[in-house]
């Protein structure tokens, strides 16, 4: 959002996943969180501040034996790595004060908008209000999703991806 509205010549279609125009109060102290387990190199509860709010409850139960076996992996041989933890410490303070608001009227290009229905960190009023704010936008919402859909709904997620990238030039999806 920050490059196509700092410079709409350069981008001719925008996809916008499970975003918002400003870093809210949530995301900004589920950062904080997030961080302070990380510079306690606290592997263990970074896991437990980090994903399970990326998942949707459902999928979480439905695919448990995989989320256990993906925490034991995470614990053990990412979230313990401080290479790792520092680059999320970097990713998480720089979104820290993000707001592209007072330039998002300059993204008129062909937006494709993603949400996901049971997405917390990035609820779906915000992919609303970013629709309402670009003219050439459509909202496309992945039902039971989190905000992690590219694992949750594999194939929704490509798909659409895929399907708007093939999209003759002058086709819009309004």
């Amino acid at each position: 959002l920050t490059f196509a509205g700092l410079y709409p010549h350069k981008v001719k279609r925008l996809m916008v996943f499970n975003s918002v125009s400003y870093t809210t109060s949530l995301l900004s102290n589920t950062g904080k969180l997030w961080n302070d387990a990380a510079l306690a190199r606290n592997s263990k509860e970074y896991y437990e501040l980090t994903i399970p709010i990326i998942y949707s409850k459902n999928f979480m139960k439905e695919n448990s034996e995989w989320i256990e076996q993906r925490k034991e992996f995470l614990i053990n041989h990412v979230f313990n790595q401080e290479t790792f933890l520092d680059r999320m410490i970097r990713l998480t303070n720089s979104a820290d004060n993000y707001d592209c608001r007072s330039y998002i009227q300059n993204i008129t290009m062909p937006t494709l908008i993603i949400g996901s229905e049971k997405d917390a960190l990035t609820p779906i009023s915000h992919q609303q209000h970013l629709q309402s704010q670009l003219p050439n936008a459509s909202l496309v919402i992945i039902p039971n999703a989190g905000h992690a859909s590219m694992y949750e709904e594999p194939m929704i997620f490509i798909s659409l991806i895929t399907g708007f990238m093939q999209l003759k030039k002058d086709s819009y999806l309004i």
